[in-house]
């Protein structure tokens, strides 16, 4: 493995290597196994005052976004499958989702998503 061929002839810096090196273990991970989505990285190296200097959260996808609708919930230990309404939002980074219990009025309880955390979330669609 190899960095990238524009900084081969100098120097990486930690953060750059660092970068990389994280970069190219979710790439690894998802051609392992396809299922594997990385819902979140916590990195704080620079900030000692924190309880965790590092974390990455791969979980296993449950279901696949295939439109707004009606999903039952990807928990396996739930005592009945919750359903779950998504909302795809164009951001300007990424997409999100809003995801709520059905017939949940109280935003407060609403949840954005990734779409990685999302589909570790969820299961099949039910409805449109």
């Amino acid at each position: 493995m190899a960095p990238p061929a524009a900084k081969a002839s100098q120097e990486m810096t930690a953060r750059e290597r660092f970068d990389f090196h994280l970069a190219e273990m979710k790439k690894a991970a998802i051609e392992i196994n396809p299922l594997v989505r990385f819902a979140q990285d916590i990195e704080c190296l620079d900030k000692p005052e924190r309880p965790l200097a590092l974390g990455v959260l791969g979980q296993w996808a449950t279901g696949r976004y295939e439109g707004d609708g009606v999903y039952a919930g990807g928990d396996q230990y739930s005592r009945r499958p919750l359903q779950r309404e998504a909302a795809r939002h164009e951001g300007l980074r990424r997409t999100r989702f809003s995801v709520i219990q059905v017939h949940e009025n109280d935003r407060r309880k609403w949840m954005r998503l990734s779409e990685s955390s999302f589909e570790a979330f969820i299961g099949k669609k039910v409805t449109a």
